[in-house]
């Protein structure tokens, strides 16, 4: 599953997305940004005002979601603002084509809250009018967004781990589900084929259950299933300097050098969301960066 973190920006979103992959099971965060960079530099010769805008970005991030969840066999947590309906519905579309289920949530903050949050911000100061300047278009496309989330949640007045435990909740619900549906059509395919086809014995000597038929594989995917240079420099300071500044919100310790790797143990002192219940130290992996080893 891919847990897609929506919103506009200063929401909470990068927040809540390290809150969510200390509180679920087997789950990364993996940013849509860092695919939207690299498109940046290898097309630097072409014009465009955002990334999200080039065709390649939307087509690619999928794709890199997937090979991602495969090769680390977890479940994902994206956090990215998607304003653009049609980019939306082109993203989605993509992930209907992969494994993957997508959990489109969206943190909903009202106008003026959020407003007050950006300008006292003083980590992301940089970008302080730049996501001040996105408030507007995030109202124009708020009610698409909200038709188009599973879950919207009112990040207004609640805390992070408040908003983090919401979605945990949501999301294993949504995941038991789906694991529920597919041994449902696996063994119905098991059937199909065990009436319509020779029996089991007689395949070249197979033992056991039969696979599901190409059909019903498909069937269980579906059910699995903007910016100038003084943007581009906005994007840039600010994209660099979130999780530093989220990381010292939460009171993080990272260890030394641990820029340099892919992932990193964390360790997360007096963890908010679950202080009533367990007030010892715990550690994750949180990913820092996605790179490919060559």
């Amino acid at each position: 599953m891919i847990i897609w973190l929506n919103g506009t920006f200063g929401a909470g979103k990068t927040t809540t997305g390290l809150q969510l992959a200390g509180r679920l099971a087997n789950a990364r965060l993996f940013d849509p940004e860092e695919v939207g960079y690299l498109l940046m530099r290898t097309l630097e010769d072409h014009e465009f005002r955002d990334f999200q805008d080039l065709a390649p970005w939307r087509e690619l991030v999928p794709v890199f979601t997937q090979k991602i969840a495969l090769f680390t066999g977890q479940h994902l947590i994206a956090v990215q603002t998607v304003l653009r309906e049609e980019y939306w519905q082109e993203l989605t579309e993509g992930f209907e084509r992969t494994e993957l289920d997508i959990f489109h949530v969206l943190l909903h903050v009202d106008s003026d809250v959020l407003a007050e949050r950006i300008k006292g911000d003083e980590d992301l100061a940089v970008a302080c009018q730049w996501r001040l300047d996105h408030i507007s278009d995030y109202e124009q496309a708020r009610p698409w967004m909200e038709a188009a989330a599973d879950l919207v949640i009112d990040a207004t007045q609640r805390p992070a781990a408040e908003v983090a435990e919401r979605i945990a909740v949501e999301a294993e619900q949504r995941m038991a589900h789906a694991s529920s549906l597919c041994r449902g059509i696996r063994l119905g395919g098991v059937a199909e084929r065990a009436r319509d086809q020779e029996p089991v014995a007689a395949q070249c000597g197979v033992e056991g259950t039969l696979p599901p038929r190409p059909v019903l594989e498909r069937a269980r995917r579906r059910i699995h299933g903007p910016m100038g240079e003084e943007d581009f420099r906005a994007r840039q300071g600010h994209a660099g300097q979130r999780i530093a500044a989220v990381r010292r919100r939460l009171e993080l310790e990272l260890p030394a050098g641990a820029a340099e790797d892919g992932r990193c143990p964390v360790r997360i002192l007096g963890r908010q969301d679950r202080s009533q219940h367990d007030t010892s130290v715990s550690t994750y992996c949180v990913p820092l960066r996605v790179g490919l080893r060559g």
